[in-house]
């Protein structure tokens, strides 16, 4: 499933770089393999099961910018993004880039606890339904 997100990311053309946050060397070694790169192994907090998102996009950001590396937007696609299609990238970065928006993500129908659910807002804003 890695695989698929990477060629996903790579095919969108939206990107200057696609990179795995892993703690796991296995891990890093399947994206290496299908030309993701790894410039770093994150830390043991920021892959286990509580970190949050938010917690590893800006633990990514830090470490680049450590080198001098800055980006304007950055994305978070996840290994189990099955369904995602490269339009799917680029119209969200679009979309992202026309709207008043901080960010974008997927959202689907799911069968799960509804204290997990989101709602669309008229203006196509999303929020949880419970927090």
């Amino acid at each position: 499933m890695l695989a698929w997100s990477v060629r996903v990311a790579q095919a969108s053309g939206q990107f200057v770089e696609t990179m795995v946050s892993t703690e796991d060397l296995k891990i890093a070694e399947i994206a290496q393999a299908c030309g993701a790169k790894v410039p770093f192994l994150c830390s043991a907090k920021n892959g286990d099961h509580y970190a949050t998102t938010v917690h590893v996009l800006y633990a990514v950001l830090a470490q680049y910018s450590k080198v001098g590396r800055y980006f304007n937007l950055a994305f978070c696609l996840y290994p189990t993004a099955a369904l995602v299609r490269p339009k799917d990238l680029s119209n969200g970065r679009a979309a992202l880039e026309a709207g008043d928006f901080d960010a974008f993500m997927p959202v689907a129908e799911f069968d799960n606890v509804i204290w997990r659910s989101l709602r669309r807002n008229k203006d196509g804003r999303i929020s949880m339904n419970f927090s």
